[in-house]
């Protein structure tokens, strides 16, 4: 497949992912139940399923268990996912069209409530890389079109 220049909404999504990683190499946020300060992690799609625990080798007290596994996902702070939320070809052979979310998970136990900060600085970070390059690895064919399509817009929802 050398010299391929597919357009696929699963490429888009890779370098998505090593960009997003590339944009956020330094930044430092709090660890939940522990003072460590660590770089954030980027995962494409969806947050790893946390092990389950091995529950034949336990002995039983009588209380059902409830298992916390996805909840313990996504407090393992911080994160970033790069989601593909919707596609589509508007022609035969036309362009692709793809939303993309990003969703952050940051955890920020200060008195002071300001941890929408962190994520507005996230979103501010994001929006200068594409706003001043809307291209993802600037590679370009012999037709001079980018490998991947410019990133048009924005919507940055802060919850």
């Amino acid at each position: 497949m050398d010299g391929v220049r597919a357009q696929t909404p699963l490429f888009l999504q890779r370098e998505l992912v090593e960009e997003v990683k590339t944009i956020m190499s330094g930044m430092l946020f709090k660890k939940p139940k522990s003072d460590q300060v660590i770089p954030i992690t980027v995962f494409a799609q969806s947050l790893p399923i946390p092990p389950r625990p091995d529950y034949e080798n336990t002995e039983s007290d009588g209380i059902e268990y409830v298992d916390e596994g996805a909840e313990e996902a996504v407090f393992d702070c911080p994160w970033c996912l790069v989601k593909l939320e919707q596609g589509a070809v508007a022609e035969i052979n036309g362009r692709q069209s793809v939303k993309v979310a990003l969703c952050f998970g940051i955890f920020n136990d200060d008195p002071k409530n300001q941890g929408h900060l962190e994520i507005l600085n996230l979103c501010q970070k994001i929006y200068e890389r594409f706003a001043k390059t809307p291209l993802l690895d600037n590679v370009q064919d012999s037709g001079h079109h980018s490998r991947h399509q410019n990133i048009h817009c924005f919507d940055i929802p802060v919850h």
